[in-house]
Formats: structure tokens, C-alpha cells, sequence
């Protein structure tokens, strides 16, 4: 009998763990976050300022690599470096050539604490020159001045990737963000940094926060083996709690038919949303935004390990809800608008093995006790969500549901979103002037389904509920009586301003009377405002910036002949607002908003609507000018 040796090709390195690998370029770089987070790094940078001279960097203050370990961790494939630690999140020591996807040549840079700075370089094309992987020799070089890492307490390492292919840096972006689990984010110790920052500009996606206010579909559950430990939903609109179920006696029994495979203590969480179009204009839900912001990158029931995602889930439906959805439409959920994820602990769910591409898990008995155990509360979330979509449409759950087709529905949410109202304090601008005395006008609040919905919170109520009266004050009859006098303003979809903004008692008395104007004046088809609603708007816009710049001692911005140039004193503000932090919560709005101004559309407005005798404008695009600038005009106003 003869004995021989096992050789193999370096091809690979570079395409079985490489280019050939992995589909997604994101994989490649999330490895490398894993692989800095399981060096302690407090910080990792991806680099892309030199992207268009053919050179990408990953940087981390992790403790470094020694020589040794150097030449352990990349040129041994299939280390078990990491295998005996729990909380690291690698182990099967082939993430690092993912790189390959992404570059032809990987060159490192190392240095741990105490020890030298060490240098090393793979090549593509060196190694396909290679037959065999025992002909390659790697130099790792010892940089005597060194390059980086200067000081001896220094340690950390940078991966320099050169020549290049093209990449994407919106799927990049959008795949790295949901990278750690969204409630472990501020806990996890290394912080994911990118460069440049207007490349990935974090202002253009929505918050979990503010995108989960919308969602009126809840659920978190908990299991171990085949118990169910708690399970708890809730159907939740304008803080009000419309449905809720804890009862787990149903789920448990399903429970108890899976097989008892112990992968640990895992938690489920599940957030769904209700689009239904009225639904969506009673409450003002920025559904377009919530698509485009949030569930963008957010979409589907995600699966973390140590708060790190494994990729194959989210987006990709696993769970084939799509499909369910086309067969019972009305009984499953859409992967589209759901933001869900699953999280896993080791070292119990290491029995639940992912494939060598990162995409997902290895099929079998295990992961089949998995996807089964995560099937059956869907099924239950489904039954839930049903009941509360019976009530959010009729008031009743299924089982007290009438067959009368002419009920009043969404009668329920219309009372919410009246009570909602009734409780915001109302701030009346106090008009003396007889002009202000006349009948209010009438409004028709029909149905109006079609309505666009434009991009903003739920702060405004375009909506077709009827008027809410005033409390009266039977204590002081005089003022009843000079109060009924007024016109108020009233809650139509028909106006620029909704009623539910309110006016400070502090600001000047002609942004009051205008922003009254705007919240009664009407553009109907029989009784066009639409001019008068755009000039006043503009106006508005125009004095509200003046009054803020003297407040804030903000030097005139003028143009030729002395005309006050608005958009340039806008400019001023809002750089005055950005730069000293003034609206800490607003960034975005902020960023939003000197978006805005520079599109040809907005700008055309400004000028067109005050000079332009031949100018065009249409209600939806005055709206969206108010919608940019609410919040923008309640801090100048208040100032």
C-alpha cells in the first residue's frame, strides 16, 4: 500500500471561500466586523474615501495579531482559533477570504500591544499561478518603522484592499445596518463607523422608534425545546390597546408536538403593519416613508446569534410567507411589511450550524425543529391579527362581526384619533379685528380615499373625521359668546395646515392670523384657494425666517439690489439650527430639508408663486412644502 498526501488548489481560497462563495458583498464585509468584534475592538471603520483609486480600508483597535497568530489565523484554513470561545461569533475559519468577492488583492496590516507591526499580502493572481497550495510561500514582513501602529501600546489591525471590482454601496449600507440585532445595538461594544459620511448618510433611514409607532401588530415569545414559555400580543393604536392576547394554553399544546431539541432559551419578536388606505388617512401613517426608510432595510423576520444577524433571513423569505399570503390572503402576514427577528444564544444553538457562505442554515432534523417552532407562532400571530383587524374595521372581534355591509367602518379609529385630538391642548391665536368675525366656512368631509398621503408623522390628522367643538366654558359666558363669534378652524383634507398644529401664544401677531388662514382656508374644484394657499404658505415661510434671524442675531443674507434672498436666509437658519444642535431630534428633518431646497421643484416655487405670472402649482405640492417645513417653522415661530 502506497500513502499520499491531500493537496488542493489555491483557486480555493480565492473562489470556493471567495468570489464563488458568497452572493451578497455585504457578507464580506459583516465578516470582518465579526472578526474585529471577536478582537475586542471598541471600533471598526470601513473606509471608502479611496474607493475611486482603487483602494478600500477596514480598520479596528482590536488587540492585533502577533506573528504567530498572524500566520495561524490567515494562512492555516479552517482554524479552530475561535471554536472553544463562546462569545466569539466566527469559527470556521474561512470568513477572512470572503474578501475575494470583493478585491484580488488582500494585504494586512497588524499589531498587538508589546510586539512589532507585521505586514502581509495575498494575491490573486499570485496564487493562481500556484498549483498547489504546499508550492505558496506568504511573506509576512516585519515593518522596522512601522506604518500605522507607532506608539509600543498600540495594537489593531488594517485589511487594505486593492484592485478592486464595482460595488454597491446602497446594498452595503442598507445590509450592514441591520447587522446587530436592533434592541442590542447600543449594548454591543464595538461601534461600526463609515466613511465618507455623506456616502452612508444615516439621516435617510427612518428610526426603529419612530417606524414602530405605526405598527399596530405586536408580538414577543420565548421558548425552550418544545415549551412555550410566554407568549403575549397586542393590537395598539394611539396608545390605546385595542386587542390582547397572553393566553398560551392553544400554542403550548401545539408546542409540546415538536421534538424537544434543545438549541437553548429562544426569543421571537414581531411587528406587522396595517396599510388599509382609509386606516392609513385617518391616522396620518407616512406609509411611503415607513416602506421606503425603514422596511427597506428592515423588512421580514430576521435571525440573530449573539446579536450578529445570519444572513439568508429578512428579506429572503425562509418562511415562505409570501406564498402563504397568495393562498389565504386575508390570513398571513406579508414578509414585506413585517419587521420581525429571532434570537439565538451560544453556545445551546451552535447545534443550528450555518452554511460555509454565510447565507443562512444547513438544512435538516435541526433546522426543521427551528423554522417549524417559529411557523407555529406566526399561525398564532395570524389568528391574533385578524381578531384586531376585525375590530380596528368594525369595532368587533370575528365571532360578534354582523354580515351588514353597510356598517360604519373604521368607526372605532375614528373616535380614537377624535379623542386623540380633544386631548392636545388647543392654542387660539386671538383675533379682535372685525374682518376676522365672519360665518365659518363649510366644510364637506367626505370620504376621501384616494387622498395622497404625504411624508410626515403622525403628528398631522389629514383626515375625515367631523369638527371638534371647543369645551364650552360655562363659567364665563362673555367669553363663550366672543368665542362663537370666530370662525375655527376645522379638521379637512382640504387645507395646507391641520388644525392640530398649534400656534404659540408668543409669536407675532401676522404669522398667527396666516397660519389661521391656512388652517381654514379650503381648495375645492367648486371654490378654488389653491394661489392663496401657496402665496400665504410662502409668506409664511418668508416672515416666520426673518423673525427667527433677528431672534437668533443672525447677520441679513442679501442678494443684488438689496432683495432679501429667502432661500439663503432659510439656509441660514437651518445651518444655525444644525450647527449649534438646537433640534437634536430633527437631524434628519433637518438633512430633509436642504435636500429639499435644492431640488429645481422647490426652488421654482419659491420664485414662481410670487413672480412668475405663468406659473403652475398643484395642492399636493404646496402640502409637501408644508409637510418639509413644519418643524421648521415651529422653531422659528417660537424663538
Amino acid at each position: 500500500m502506497t500513502l499520499h498526501s491531500i493537496n488542493f488548489s489555491p483557486r480555493i481560497l480565492y473562489d470556493a471561500f471567495g468570489s464563488k462563495n458568497i452572493e451578497v458583498d455585504s457578507i464580506a464585509f459583516a465578516e470582518q466586523i465579526k472578526n474585529s468584534f471577536d478582537a475586542h475592538a471598541k471600533n471598526v471603520t470601513l473606509d471608502f474615501r479611496d474607493y475611486n483609486e482603487d483602494r478600500i480600508k477596514i480598520l479596528d483597535d482590536g488587540v492585533g495579531m502577533n506573528e504567530k497568530e498572524l500566520k495561524e489565523n490567515w494562512l492555516l484554513v479552517g482554524t479552530e482559533s475561535k471554536t472553544s470561545d463562546e462569545d466569539a461569533l466566527g469559527g470556521k475559519g474561512v470568513g477572512r477570504f470572503s474578501l475575494f468577492r470583493i478585491a484580488n488583492t488582500i494585504t494586512i496590516i497588524t499589531k498587538k500591544e508589546g510586539h512589532p507591526e507585521y505586514e502581509m499580502s495575498l494575491e490573486k493572481d499570485t496564487l493562481k499561478n500556484l498549483e498547489f497550495t504546499k508550492d505558496s510561500k506568504i511573506d509576512i514582513t516585519e515593518n522596522k518603522i512601522p506604518k500605522h501602529f507607532n506608539k509600543n501600546s498600540d495594537s489593531g489591525t488594517i485589511i487594505i484592499l486593492t484592485n478592486i471590482k464595482r460595488i454597491d454601496f446602497n446594498e452595503i449600507f442598507y445590509d450592514l445596518h441591520n447587522l446587530i440585532q436592533p434592541d442590542k445595538k447600543s449594548s454591543i461594544p464595538t461601534k461600526v463607523h463609515y466613511l465618507p459620511k455623506e456616502l452612508f448618510n444615516e439621516q435617510n433611514v427612518m428610526s426603529i422608534d419612530e417606524a414602530l409607532m405605526y405598527a399596530p401588530f405586536k408580538c414577543k415569545a420565548s421558548f425552550v425545546k418544545n415549551n412555550l414559555i410566554k407568549y403575549h400580543f397586542i393590537c395598539k393604536i394611539k396608545d390605546r390597546i385595542l386587542y390582547e392576547n397572553k393566553n398560551i394554553k392553544r400554542l403550548s399544546s401545539n408546542f409540546s408536538k415538536l421534538d424537544p431539541i434543545d438549541l437553548g432559551t429562544i426569543d421571537f419578536t414581531l411587528y406587522n403593519y396595517y396599510f388599509y388606505s382609509k386606516y392609513v388617512n385617518l391616522l396620518s401613517i407616512p406609509q411611503k416613508e415607513i416602506q421606503k426608510n425603514f422596511l427597506n432595510i428592515y423588512q421580514g423576520i430576521s435571525v440573530y446569534r449573539e446579536d450578529f444577524k445570519i444572513y439568508g433571513h429578512g428579506k429572503t423569505d425562509w418562511l415562505n410567507l409570501a406564498e402563504k399570503r397568495v393562498a389565504s390572503p386575508s390570513k398571513c402576514i406579508d414578509n414585506k411589511l413585517s419587521f420581525g427577528y429571532v434570537s439565538l444564544r451560544r453556545p445551546q444553538s451552535d447545534r443550528l450550524e450555518e452554511k460555509t457562505n454565510r447565507e443562512g442554515f444547513l438544512k435538516g432534523d435541526i433546522y426543521d425543529y427551528f423554522k417549524n417552532a417559529i411557523e407555529l407562532l406566526i399561525d398564532e400571530f395570524n389568528r391574533d391579527r385578524a381578531e384586531s383587524i376585525s375590530i380596528i374595521t368594525y369595532g368587533k372581534t370575528i365571532n360578534k362581526k354582523t354580515k351588514n355591509k353597510t356598517e360604519n367602518k373604521f368607526k372605532l379609529i375614528e373616535e380614537i384619533v377624535k379623542d386623540n385630538l380633544k386631548n392636545k391642548k388647543q392654542d387660539r391665536p386671538n383675533f379682535e379685528n372685525n374682518d376676522f368675525k365672519n360665518k365659518p366656512i363649510d366644510i364637506d368631509n367626505t370620504n376621501i380615499n384616494n387622498h395622497k398621503q404625504s411624508k410626515k408623522k403622525a403628528s398631522n390628522s389629514n383626515n375625515q373625521i367631523k369638527d371638534i367643538e371647543e369645551p364650552k366654558n360655562n363659567s364665563n359666558k362673555n367669553k363663550q359668546e366672543k368665542s362663537a363669534k370666530k370662525p375655527r378652524p376645522k379638521y379637512s383634507n382640504k387645507v395646507i395646515i391641520d388644525v392640530s398644529f398649534e400656534c404659540p401664544e408668543s409669536a407675532p401677531e401676522k404669522i398667527k392670523r396666516i397660519i389661521y388662514e391656512l388652517q381654514t382656508i379650503e381648495h375645492r374644484d367648486s371654490k378654488p384657494a389653491l394661489y392663496a394657499q401657496a402665496l400665504l404658505l410662502r409668506c409664511l415661510i418668508d416672515i416666520s425666517t426673518q423673525y427667527a434671524k433677528k431672534q437668533l442675531n443672525l447677520e441679513k443674507n442679501k442678494e443684488n439690489k438689496g432683495k432679501p434672498n429667502l432661500l439663503g436666509n432659510i439656509k441660514s437658519v437651518l445651518n444655525k439650527i444644525y450647527r449649534d444642535n438646537l433640534l437634536p431630534d430633527k437631524k434628519k428633518h433637518i438633512k430633509e430639508l436642504q435636500s429639499f431646497l435644492k431640488e429645481d421643484s422647490t426652488i421654482e416655487y419659491f420664485n414662481g408663486i410670487a413672480h412668475d405670472y405663468d406659473y403652475r402649482t398643484h395642492f399636493k405640492d404646496i402640502k409637501e412644502v408644508w409637510d418639509k417645513f413644519e418643524f421648521y417653522i415651529s422653531f422659528c415661530i417660537e424663538q
